[in-house]
């Protein structure tokens, strides 16, 4: 859901994103960098309500400032992740597009013969790393780590190298990444985003500022899926440029029909959300195992289901017993429950017979 919309100037709206067909044929629909950005904000927001298991969503809000704030870092990233597509280096590939944005303001040359050292995951992480930094006062390490999120978008980060080289102040990244006017628009496509997530706050704080790398890994993840979601033109449609080109129309802030209608396109099922089980063993074994009334649980499964709830969730539990022991049993009725408050498990039994053959011997 949006919390602000806002206005775009026309250089920021004259940014493409998507353009079909790419390369040998007269262009036919695009799609405006900004309106690309509200879709995979947007679906990463639905993911995280709708999809992400309770496990993963729980990491990312301990560090990044609570429920609110791990919600509005998936959606900023997800809502950022193509912004360097608003350099040279990208838009120069389209020539009808891209004399629509010389037209409004931003000029490049007509080829760039360069351009391919200047992917446009790469670009983005430079260019978020500047803004985070002159924006907020993040120190470079701050930046360097958060940005890199960006630009892993695509699967691959850039290299420590391919990213050194992109910051230096040199005439050649200038004529890739853009000069002043394109600094500009690409500040002003970052605040739009930022305002519209509701990151600004966080990206004023502390939490964001040391995000641990699993998170980092985590919110990457989201942003991967978030941005495939987004590129799939059968679920968000690109744009008649014969009907809609120009002139660009400003970002109204209700692209909620929209994404209502890509999200149940998608039809992704809900998070598996397991009960937690009470009961004595032996109630527990005879309602998951349709036994008679008369049924009683072993020693081993009343030892286990006592284990399982006194230890910690993200523990490991082994149930060795000899043959015969009923170890199966156990495992099935506490798997339900113990998920339920732990998150994914790995179960392993053995019996004693086998001992040697396990993969692990000391317990």
């Amino acid at each position: 859901m949006c919390t602000h919309a806002g206005h775009l100037s026309a250089p920021a709206r004259a940014v493409w994103a998507k353009s079909w067909p790419m390369h040998g044929a007269e262009l036919r629909f695009w799609s405006p960098l900004w309106q690309h950005l509200h879709d995979a904000a947007g679906i990463a927001g639905r993911l995280w309500d709708e999809w992400l298991p309770p496990s993963v969503t729980r990491q990312i809000a301990q560090a990044a400032g609570g429920e609110p704030g791990g919600r509005a870092l998936v959606c900023f990233l997800a809502g950022v992740h193509d912004i360097g597509k608003a350099t040279p280096a990208f838009a120069v590939q389209v020539p009808a597009l891209r004399d629509e944005m010389v037209q409004a303001g931003l000029g490049m040359p007509l080829v760039l013969a360069a351009r391919a050292t200047c992917k446009h995951g790469l670009a983005g992480q430079v260019i978020l790393e500047a803004w985070l930094e002159a924006r907020a006062g993040w120190t470079r390490p701050q930046a360097r780590a958060f940005a890199s999120v960006v630009g892993g978008h695509h699967g691959i980060p850039p290299s420590d190298g391919e990213a050194q080289a992109a910051r230096a102040p040199t005439a050649a990244n200038e004529e890739l990444l853009g000069g002043a006017a394109w600094r500009d628009v690409q500040a002003e496509l970052l605040d739009h985003m930022a305002g519209r997530v509701g990151a600004s706050s966080y990206l004023d704080g502390e939490a964001w500022r040391t995000l641990p790398r699993p998170v980092l890994a985590l919110a990457l993840a989201v942003v991967v899926v978030a941005d495939w979601l987004a590129s799939n033109q059968d679920l968000f449609p690109l744009v008649d440029v014969e009907g809609d080109r120009r002139p660009l129309a400003q970002p109204d802030g209700d692209d909620d029909a929209r994404l209502d209608a890509a999200w149940r396109g998608v039809a992704l099922p809900a998070p598996w959300s397991p009960s937690q089980v009470e009961g004595a063993a032996a109630e527990l074994l005879r309602a998951r195992f349709d036994l008679p009334p008369s049924a009683s649980a072993r020693p081993v499964q009343e030892a286990a289901v006592a284990a399982a709830r006194a230890m910690d969730p993200a523990g490991i539990l082994v149930i060795e017993a000899p043959m015969g022991r009923a170890r199966r049993r156990p495992r099935c009725s506490l798997r339900r429950s113990w998920l339920g408050a732990a998150g994914p498990v790995v179960w392993w039994s053995r019996s004693r017979r086998r001992r040697r053959r396990t993969p692990c011997s000391a317990g």
